[in-house]
């Protein structure tokens, strides 16, 4: 073809085809991209690349091209530079009334024209027949967008070599990189007037020509019930279009036909109600709306007539999936409705047990992206092994979730499963911009972690997305080449918390984040795969703001088990405390525990265990520049290799470097800038750090990091304790110790003292207790009266003060009071006290007064007592038997009381009083209760004669009944009624 130069921007090549097409040229210029430059459409020297081109309606129009239908799209290539073939390649088209392009994508409204898994560039005009032509209505700008993206990273050879055209405006954005899977969705490229040179083939139009162009109501979310439908009604042809029947049907079901009238220019678009549909809670509904009779002739263009989409209503609650009569059969049914229904609240899937086949990918979801109208995926169990989702991945979708551009989503305790083909094992991918995305307690279960450092194979993928907020808890992400990966380069990603997650079985990386501005990563677990030889544990690069990370326990076959890259000086320092890094135990591997080519980190607290045997490795190694931190940690390298190293090519990196354990098993404990140091003293005084540092092997358990007794030489500054108040395990640091792990001792007292302790006036006393201390510590004891520590040898009688026997000597009444004793450790132990001991002091026992006879009546009362000095303990009254002296049942105290007195009580009755110091029993003398019967007349006095100035005299004799031999019956005479006295 000829090619001549014109002074306007594109020369107008038009060829006529049959049946009314047009092939329209756009773009005459000779001028190419070379192997390495851009734009170029069919580019590779960067793995992945996105281009839109902007075309405008006049330059079409000029061409000779008209409203139609675009079956094909061409580019010119000059030489192919032998690039490969480009996987996933895409082309879209739009409408559009931009004029010139900006940095910023346009990633809404696009219609797929072109697909295909792989595309062989070749020499010429390259032309991609559309699987469905493109609608253009004669007067917008066409833009078109051209992508594709390898099945890995970095595999790239080079960009054929296209024809361009500079044009007046910028008419083309592009977006190259070498790993990342969401290029077809990024939201700023690079601009450019170099526009490649393009061919066109147009379907002119007809005359009577209309159809359906979409359904404009109702809008997604909607409520349940009766909507109203409203359709977009075209005029795709060259007559002015004055009446049309508009058909529809419903799920197949037909509907009352529409016939509109009115006056529609060619091109020109309506929006026309055909009826109202009463929509159901949790139903699709596929809506197939056509057009026939156009201006009552027939339509010679069927293609374009009708429009097929789906309406539900929206979301809101709870809803569960899966099992007997659920609302959703399976997730990936769910999915589907939340993209056509949407939301209108919050919404929670709870998914019953059982394994769902499918893979899921989110998009945008109407109504739904905001803290009020969250979608949450979780198990009903609240098991994460009773749901199993699971995909077999491919290269062109490689993932099981995919999660594009949908912000304020929760998954809860479910377990993804990738069941991938070759080296496609990725389970969860992230693109397009994820705001306020939740992962909790699930399983992410990747692909077989070989040799292979592919990013196909990394479980959890979001590269160059905007993921703010993004919070992984509690998880577990199993096998690939790598765990997670997580970064974005536009700007710092904000919110990040990845805390509590086990991440095993990896062979290259567990994670990688980078560009994140206050990262959090706490309390994780990180564990390469055994005999993988070269890992890092994590990853972190341009962590801007104070981020943390702390209490992880990272285990290395080899490699980094913590490697912090760069990050601005300027930034404010970051916290690296709390962590364990276990690297190299039993190989050879070349290994670094903890690695810092950063600036402004605080490294506090952190324990690093090596075990390799290259002599090479180095549990800690500063690599620059500035504002390094490093107090309270322990750097162990038990296989010969360096505690400390630092390369100091710029000046010290250290700002401080103190209260360490620095210990190596081999011939150097550090080296500086070079320069080796064997001992630490030599460490000392040719660095001038570490003054109050230590070097000696800690008492490590079998975890390698957990402490197992107490180890003072490991006490370091409490300097820190408000900076880092908990160790790994969340117990309060007390001394406190450096590296993770704090020993804090636990008293447990085995024996408590007697509750009661009786000693004997004059006589020695002991209190005794027993106590057992963990992390054999050293336990002092210090015995306590009535809450007052006691001295040693107080009084001259008080010894044994501070040991676990006390004694007193000579015991006094004084001494009677409460003992206790309290027990402390070292190393912080907190102290513990043993209960009370009640010490009594007893004095012999005497009986100073006797109890005496008494003599009742029948049916009185007798009262018998006994008065005793000294200590007594109790009482006990006996009645003489035949058989001897038995006790009387609750007759314990110093005075025994008989009432309503019979004769069966006359009895002889004595006192045991018990006591103690040599007098434990002492009797009382006997003493007799006599009750009293009736006085009986034995002999009546006679009838006595006298004379006057005589002498009478009257006699009587009585008994008593029950009276004792000597007592005496007691009489009173009366003459009538009147008592006579003597004389």
């Amino acid at each position: 073809m000829q090619r001549l130069l014109l002074s306007v921007c594109a020369l107008l090549v038009v060829s006529f085809l049959p049946l009314s097409a047009v092939v329209v040229t756009i773009g005459t210029g000779t001028s190419t991209n070379s192997s390495y430059t851009y734009p170029a459409p069919y580019g590779n020297w960067y793995t992945m690349a996105r281009h839109q081109i902007l075309v405008l309606a006049s330059e079409i129009i000029a061409a000779g091209g008209s409203a139609g239908s675009i079956t094909s799209l061409a580019f010119n290539v000059a030489a192919t530079n032998n690039t490969q073939a480009l996987q996933n390649f895409t082309i879209k088209l739009k409408q559009t009334s931009a004029t010139s392009l900006s940095s910023s994508f346009d990633n809404t409204g696009w219609t797929t024209v072109y697909s295909v898994s792989s595309y062989t560039v070749t020499t010429g005009w390259n032309t991609h027949t559309f699987s469905t032509p493109f609608a253009w209505d004669g007067s917008s700008n066409l833009l078109i967008d051209i992508c594709f993206y390898q099945g890995s990273c970095y595999n790239y050879t080079y960009n054929a070599s296209t024809y361009y055209t500079t044009t007046a405006f910028t008419s083309v954005v592009y977006y190259i990189n070498d790993c990342d899977f969401g290029v077809c969705s990024v939201s700023s490229g690079t601009t450019s007037s170099n526009r490649p040179n393009l061919q066109l083939d147009i379907q002119a139009g007809m005359p009577n020509d209309a159809g359906i162009a979409g359904i404009v109501a109702p809008v997604a979310p909607f409520s349940p019930g009766s909507q109203t439908v409203q359709v977009l009604l075209k005029n795709y042809g060259n007559n002015t279009i004055s009446s049309v029947t508009i058909n529809w049907s419903v799920n197949g079901t037909p509907q009352t036909p529409y016939n509109w009238t009115g006056s529609l220019a060619p091109g020109a678009t309506t929006t026309v109600t055909i009826g109202s549909y009463n929509f159901a809670p949790k139903t699709l509904y596929t809506f197939v709306v056509a057009t026939s009779n156009p201006n009552g002739t027939t339509d010679p263009n069927s293609a374009n007539d009708s429009f097929t989409g789906q309406l539900a209503a929206a979301l809101a609650g709870t809803y569960t999936v899966g099992g007997s009569t659920p609302d959703f059969a399976s997730p990936q049914a769910a999915v589907q409705y939340l993209h056509i229904g949407g939301v209108l609240d919050t919404v929670r899937f709870r998914i019953r047990s059982g394994t769902y086949n499918g893979q899921l990918s989110f998009g945008a979801i109407p109504g739904a992206g905001s803290a009020t109208r969250w979608i949450a995926f979780e198990s009903e169990s609240g098991n994460a092994a009773d749901v199993v989702i699971q995909a077999s991945n491919s290269s062109a979708a490689n993932y099981v979730v995919r999660v594009n551009g949908t912000d304020w989503l929760r998954f809860r305790r479910l377990t993804f499963t990738s069941n991938g083909t070759g080296s496609y094992w990725r389970v969860v991918e992230l693109t397009g911009g994820t705001e306020n995305l939740t992962f909790e307690g699930c399983v992410f279960n990747g692909g077989p972690a070989t040799y292979n450092y592919s990013w196909d194979e990394i479980v959890f993928y979001s590269s160059n997305n905007a993921c703010h907020n993004l919070t992984l808890r509690n998880n577990t992400f199993t096998g690939g080449a790598g765990s997670l990966w997580i970064d974005y380069w536009t700007a710092p990603l904000q919110g990040v918390q990845i805390v509590g997650n086990t991440l095993q079985g990896f062979y290259y990386f567990g994670a990688v984040v980078q560009y994140a501005n206050a990262l959090l990563l706490a309390q994780n677990t990180i564990t390469a795969l055994s005999g993988s030889g070269s890992n890092y544990g994590a990853y972190l690069y341009n962590l801007t703001g104070s981020f943390q990370v702390r209490e992880n326990v990272v285990t290395v076959d080899g490699g980094y088990g913590l490697y912090l890259d760069w990050r601005p000086s300027t930034e404010p320092s970051g916290l690296v405390a709390n962590n364990v890094i276990i690297g190299g135990v039993g190989t050879g591997n070349s290994t670094t525990g903890l690695y810092a080519y950063t600036a402004n980190v605080n490294f506090y607290h952190n324990t690093v265990h090596l075990g390799t045997s290259d002599p090479w490795s180095a549990a800690m190694y500063v690599d620059g520049y500035q504002g390094i931190n490093v107090v309270n940690n322990i750097f162990a390298n038990v296989g010969g290799g360096y505690a400390y190293y630092v390369n100091a090519w710029g000046g010290s990196p250290l700002s401080n470097s103190n209260y360490n354990d620095l210990y190596s098993s081999g011939s150097y404990v550090g080296n500086w800038g070079g320069t080796d140091y064997a001992t630490l003293a030599d460490w000392q005084v040719g660095t001038g750090y570490d003054a109050n540092s230590v070097s000696v092997l800690p008492p490590f358990g079998s975890d390698k990091y957990h402490l197992t007794e107490v180890a003072e030489p490991l006490i370091g500054t409490a300097a820190l304790l408000t900076t880092v108040p908990k160790d790994i395990d969340g117990e309060d640091r007390r001394n406190p110790y450096m590296g993770a792990d704090e020993v804090i001792p636990v008293i447990t007292i085995t024996q408590q003292p007697a509750d009661t302790v009786y000693g004997c006036q004059g006589t020695d006393v002991t209190i005794s207790v027993q106590a057992s201390v963990t992390f054999n510590a050293s336990l002092s004891y210090q015995w306590l009266q009535n809450g007052v520590p006691i001295p040693e040898g107080y009084d001259g009688r008080f010894f044994g003060t501070q040991t676990p026997t006390l004694t007193i000597r000579n015991t006094q009444a004084r001494d009677a009071g409460s003992y206790a004793c309290l027990i402390t450790a070292n190393s912080g132990a907190t102290p513990v006290q043993s209960d009370l001991a009640e010490l009594i002091i007893a004095v012999p026992l005497t009986i100073v007064e006797q109890p005496q006879s008494v003599l009742t009546c029948l049916e009185g009362e007798a009262i018998l007592r006994v008065v005793a000095e000294g200590t007594v303990l109790g009482y006990q009254w006996q009645r003489e038997e035949a058989t001897g002296w038995v006790d009387i049942p609750g007759a314990t105290g110093a005075e025994y009381r008989i009432s309503n007195a019979q004769y069966t009580n006359s009895a002889r009755y004595r006192c045991i009083v018990f006591g103690t110091c040599g007098a434990d029993q002492v009797p009382s003398e006997p003493a007799i209760v006599y009750v009293l019967g009736p006085t009986q007349i034995l002999s009546a006095p006679d009838t006595v004669y006298t004379g006057v100035g005589g002498r009478a005299q009257l006699s009587v004799e009585a008994n008593v009944v029950g009276a004792p031999p000597t007592y005496q019956a007691q009489y009173q005479w009366y003459r009538g009624t009147q008592p006579l006295v003597d004389g």
